[in-house]
This record gives structure tokens, C-alpha cells and sequence, in this order.
């Protein structure tokens, strides 16, 4: 435990990740992929979904701006979560499916709503990563992170568990519930969770906000040209752009092709934090003595090499679906994840200056967001173009269109480490950059 960091701060710290993981959960990716499947959503429109997302995280540019006027990252962040939450609880009561002619109306909704939430839960991330990293030491930053990782995974468990669960039990005592009930509920359990969550930030200590008074624009621009904190950028924008190549594909595959029930879709998630939870720490404490790069670069490629195993499968018995095999093992590598999630915030915060954080993470945050947004249309665009019999034969071996986005999303996403090469000699420093 860090021990230069207050007890109180860290117990409230963790306390907020503990009850955002069960929220978060609860309100999983995997749950909103069926509901927007319930909605007729198909490759282009899953794309925009999961885009937009990071087209409204874009506005998150103007957040330094905003902290600048409120005076206080603390408070910001808290009235940020709040309003992220208060406009998921509406997001179910709106977005009912009911006759198709008004499911069009709904799915755009759908798309509108999940945007704003994740805008403010974006922007509230922004000013609270900038006041953590002003709380906690840079000393001992690195297992912070892990450790906070490790409790916001746990309760991702939790919540993926209980939803998983609900999924099962409410229709055999509810007869009359439709299959949007029962992933609705889970999702509105999940946005009063969030809510609680931001009690603990309230008992936390505030930091003044010392902005320099530079024009808003010149000081984005300065987070762009400061050749320190420049590859860290270029790494998770390039990484944006590559993921989005098979971002659609990732979630329409497991519903498509495998037709895997949301329980074990679920359990695969949960399998994949539990790993997290116990990596995380270790990978903190590794942080803290200089080794992010060397671990980023790890977990890149293996992270990129889990799309290969996207399609492998083994045949049931008679009548039983295939056993989705590659989908576990691609579950398994994404373990690495907890490398990537405890070492890009911690060097984030050490490449930028201290004094002046936010407009190092708004850029960071909506450039690479507004990357993966981009590359997610464009290829959900193709994707769609492409004919549902569609064939490429490479060598004797044939890839449909799953495939081909799966293979060439992974190719491109282990080129990403070339970025991480470049990153300066200071991110293999375990000193703060000043």
C-alpha cells in the first residue's frame, strides 16, 4: 500500500473504483451490444454505436477550458459523473424497442444517449486522472494504478456476474418479460451504482487547479509538439486507428457467427478481469521502477495476436453448438490488457507536466478517441459493402469477411510497437518527468 498517500484518499480512491467497476459491469459493452442488436443493429450502425462514443469523447478538448472556468478538477468531476449517470437511467425508458418504424428513431437514440453518457463519463475522467495525479506521489503512482485497476476489475466481475445470472433467472419467474427487459434492468442497477460511486470522490481532498493562463489553443497545441509526451500520443492515436479496423466485426462475431448466449459471453469477460485483477498490482509495482515501456510493448502484441483466435472452434455433439475455444484463448491474451491500462496512465501523467495536466489527457483522450471513431466507420462502412457470401482466397486458404477483418485488425495492431520504440529514454526512468 502507498504509503506516502493518505489512507483515507486511498481507501476513498478505491472505494469509487470498486462501485464505478460494479456500475461499469453491470452496463457492460457485451450487454450493449445485444440491446443495440435488439434495436436491428447491423455492421455500420454497430460501428457507429461503439464510435460514437469517441465522436462525443472528442469534445473533450474543451474540458481544460471548462476546468479553468470552474476552478476546481474535484468538483467537475463529480457533477460530470453525475450527469453521465442520470443519462443512462433515461437511456432504457427511451430506447424500448416497440414496431419497427419506431426502432429507427430509437436506435438513434440509443446512439445519442450512449454518447453523452460516455462525453461525461469521458470529461469526469479527464479532471479526476489530472487531481490523482497531483495526489498521489509519483513515487509510488505506479502500484496506485494497479491496485485501483485490480478494485475496479473486481467489481466489473461482479457486476458481469450478477448481470449474466439475472439474464437467466428473470425470464423463468417472469414469463411476460421481453429479452430487452432483461438486459435493461441489469443496465439500470448499473447506472445507480455509478451514481454511489461518486460519493466516495466527495469525502476526498481537492487540489487547486493552477491554470498558466495560456490561450486554450496553445496550450493543446504545446501537448502536441512536446516531443516527450509526442509518441505516447502517436502510439494510442496509431492504436485507435488499427483497432477500429475490426472494432464492429469483435462485436458482431460472438452474436453472428458463434451465436454465443449473453451468459457465456459474459463469463468470458469475467474470466478475462479475474486475470486483470491479479496482474495489475504486480505490473504497478514493475511501473514504478521504470519498466512501463518494456510491459506495453508485451501486452500490445499479445493483445493484437488474440484476434487470430477469434474463429476457432470445436464441434460439438449432435445438436450442441460448437465449442467457441478461440474466443477463450482470445479472452486469455486480453489479460494482457491490464498491462496497457495500468502503464498508459501512469506514463501519461509522468510525461506531462504536473503543474499543467489537462491539456496533455484532454488531447491524449479525444485524439486517440476520435481516431478509433474514424477508422470504426469507415471500416464498418466496408464491412457492410462487402456481400454476406463474400470469399478471399490468399494462398489456398479462404477468409470471409469476419475473417479478413479479424486477420488484417490483428496484423495491423502488432505493427503498433513501433510507436513504443520510439517512446523517450524517460519512460524507462522510474524518476518524474519535470
Amino acid at each position: 500500500m502507498p504509503a506516502d498517500l493518505p489512507r483515507t484518499y486511498l481507501w476513498s480512491a478505491h472505494c469509487n473504483a470498486l462501485l464505478w467497476g460494479l456500475g461499469n459491469g453491470l452496463v457492460s459493452t457485451t450487454l450493449a451490444s445485444y440491446l443495440a442488436r435488439q434495436l436491428g443493429a447491423e455492421g455500420l450502425i454497430f460501428a457507429i454505436i461503439f464510435a460514437s462514443q469517441n465522436i462525443a469523447g472528442g469534445l473533450r478538448l474543451f474540458t481544460p477550458w471548462i476546468l479553468a472556468w470552474t476552478g476546481s478538477r474535484k468538483w467537475f468531476a463529480v457533477g460530470a459523473f453525475v450527469l453521465s449517470c442520470l443519462l443512462l437511467l433515461i437511456l432504457p425508458e427511451v430506447c424500448e424497442p416497440g414496431e419497427k418504424e419506431a426502432n429507427l428513431f430509437k436506435l438513434r437514440a440509443f446512439v445519442a444517449l450512449w454518447g453523452g453518457w460516455h462525453l461525461a463519463m469521458f470529461a469526469g475522467a479527464i479532471a479526476l486522472w489530472s487531481w490523482i495525479g497531483d495526489l498521489v506521489p509519483s513515487a509510488v503512482r505506479g502500484r496506485f494504478i494497479g491496485l485501483r485497476q485490480s478494485w475496479l476489475m473486481i467489481g466489473q466481475i461482479v457486476g458481469l456476474i450478477a448481470a449474466g445470472v439475472f439474464a437467466q433467472w428473470y425470464p423463468t419467474f417472469h414469463t411476460q418479460a421481453t429479452r430487452w427487459h432483461t438486459l435493461s434492468i441489469p443496465a439500470l442497477a448499473g447506472a445507480l451504482c455509478m451514481l454511489v460511486a461518486v460519493v466516495p470522490l466527495i469525502e476526498m481532498r481537492d487540489v487547486p487547479f493552477r491554470s498558466t493562463g495560456k490561450n486554450h489553443a496553445a496550450e493543446l497545441w504545446a501537448a502536441v509538439t512536446d516531443p516527450r509526451f509526442r509518441p505516447l500520443l502517436a502510439f494510442w492515436c496509431y492504436v485507435g486507428l488499427v483497432n477500429g479496423v475490426s472494432q464492429a466485426v469483435q462485436g458482431l462475431y460472438p452474436l453472428v457467427v458463434l451465436k454465443l448466449p449473453p451468459p457465456t459471453a459474459l463469463a468470458m469477460v469475467a474470466a478475462m478481469h479475474l486475470g486483470q485483477i491479479l496482474l495489475s498490482p504486480l505490473l504497478g509495482h514493475f511501473a514504478d521502477r521504470g519498466n512501463s515501456r518494456s510491459i506495453m510493448i508485451v501486452s500490445q502484441v499479445l493483445v493484437s495476436l488474440a484476434l487470430f483466435f477469434f474463429p476457432l472452434t470445436i464441434a460439438g455433439a449432435a445438436g450442441e453448438p460448437p465449442f467457441a475455444l478461440g474466443m477463450w484463448l482470445a479472452h486469455g491474451l486480453w489479460i494482457a490488457y491490464a498491462g496497457l491500462n495500468v502503464c498508459l496512465p501512469h506514463l501519461m501523467l509522468k510525461l506531462s507536466p504536473g503543474e499543467n495536466s489537462p491539456p496533455y489527457l484532454s488531447t491524449y483522450f479525444a485524439l486517440s478517441g476520435l481516431a478509433v471513431a474514424l477508422s470504426s466507420i469507415v471500416c464498418g462502412q466496408w464491412f457492410d459493402s462487402l456481400p454476406r457470401s463474400y470469399s478471399l482466397n490468399v494462398a489456398g486458404w479462404s477468409l470471409d469477411r469476419f475473417e479478413l477483418f479479424l486477420y488484417v485488425g490483428g496484423l495491423l495492431r502488432l505493427t503498433a510497437v513501433v510507436w513504443l520504440i520510439l517512446l523517450p529514454r524517460e519512460a524507462s526512468s522510474s524518476d518524474k518527468i519535470v
